[in-house]
């Protein structure tokens, strides 16, 4: 999906999504106002970042056109069962390789993917850390919850694969969120006891897993939010950096009147604006220019274009899906998603697809 070998976006990535839009678009649909916004986008982009390095610029640029032939082919698909059947497909195949990597070796999948974990950590399937892997399937899950309104089967095997294989503290606070949002857009009195009774009955089966026995910093993530939460960013110099991700990208961006900045001035500007936070004394990683969140990758370079375009989503996503569902995805798009990640716009432009395509 992202990050193979020493590179953030290999070049396939976006190839494969061209090939993916040209597949699945409905070939009567009218395209010539969606690529004038695709070179608008891409023109502000490049003039904004005039005088960023090209290498540290082609990371965005893989990722804008990655979303744009993903979240297009999925709202305009002529077939989109055949999309979610392949979503189903992919999650399985993440699952298996995460399960071979398990019982075989860490290193198994080195020859496809830069592998990035140790003994102590969990495993990494097809994505290079275990954080990548279990929000991948965290996105999965959300696919399920949004596109077929219900708990489906691999939502469980995702949850359970994500606590005892991946053993990834920040994608089991994103799987803590979707429960939860699920659970908030409960309409119905028997939904809602029964969302609250299988919620209560994963807290208790995860409180005695994570409580007696050794899963890596996830364990140590719960032990340290029910003693003292206040210990995890205190302790956690990882823990801090993922905060300072999250929030960096909106302090610099109101900063700067909601104006792009350009890619080269990240690190600089990340450095400055979290220095200003006294409250707080959070770890900074100055020296990259990369921002670990999926939505504050896309909020800096574009400011208020992106802010309009999300208000712009959520409305026609909230036509489809639960409020709640909708809030509780874009919180887990606040940490730690690669901008390149292909599932993200499939799942919106499947979500966001008028009720009468969606039916036929």
């Amino acid at each position: 999906m992202s990050a193979t070998n020493v590179f953030d976006v290999q070049p396939w990535v976006p190839i494969a999504a061209f090939a993916f839009w040209l597949l699945v678009r409905k070939p009567t649909r009218p395209t010539i106002q969606s690529i004038l916004l695709l070179f608008l986008i891409l023109g502000i982009f490049i003039v904004v970042n005039f005088k960023t390095p090209p290498l540290t610029s082609i990371r965005m640029i893989s990722a804008i056109l990655i979303f744009y032939f993903c979240f297009f082919a999925s709202l305009y698909s002529n077939q989109p069962d055949q999309i979610m059947i392949s979503l189903k497909y992919s999650n399985v195949v993440y699952v298996l390789a995460g399960l071979i990597q398990l019982m075989i070796s860490n290193d198994v999948f080195s020859f496809m993917v830069e592998v990035r974990t140790t003994d102590s950590r969990g495993v990494t399937s097809l994505a290079t850390e275990p954080t990548f892997f279990g929000m991948v399937l965290v996105l999965y899950s959300f696919a399920y919850l949004i596109l077929e309104k219900r708990i489906a089967p691999l939502v469980i095997v995702n949850a359970i694969v994500i606590i005892l294989i991946a053993k990834s503290a920040t994608a089991f606070i994103g799987l803590s969120i979707m429960f939860a949002g699920y659970v908030l857009s409960s309409w119905s009195f028997r939904k809602t006891v029964l969302s609250f009774i299988a919620v209560v009955m994963m807290f208790i089966v995860s409180h005695y897993l994570l409580t007696n026995f050794y899963f890596g910093r996830i364990s140590m993530l719960y032990t340290s939010i029910i003693s003292d939460p206040f210990i995890v960013f205190e302790a956690d110099r990882s823990a801090q950096i993922r905060l300072n991700h999250i929030i960096s990208p909106w302090l610099i961006s109101m900063e700067n009147y909601l104006v792009p900045v350009p890619e080269h001035e990240i690190s600089i500007r990340r450095f400055t604006s979290i220095s200003q936070l006294s409250t707080l004394d959070l770890a900074i990683n100055s020296d990259s220019d990369k921002t670990a969140s999926y939505l504050g990758s896309f909020l800096i370079p574009f400011g208020a274009m992106f802010i309009v375009a999300s208000i712009l989503i959520t409305i026609k996503l909230s036509n489809n899906a639960p409020l709640p569902i909708c809030v509780s995805l874009y919180i887990v798009l606040l940490l730690s998603v690669p901008p390149s990640l292909p599932l993200v716009p499939i799942i919106l432009g499947l979500a966001i697809r008028p009720r009468e395509t969606q039916n036929a």
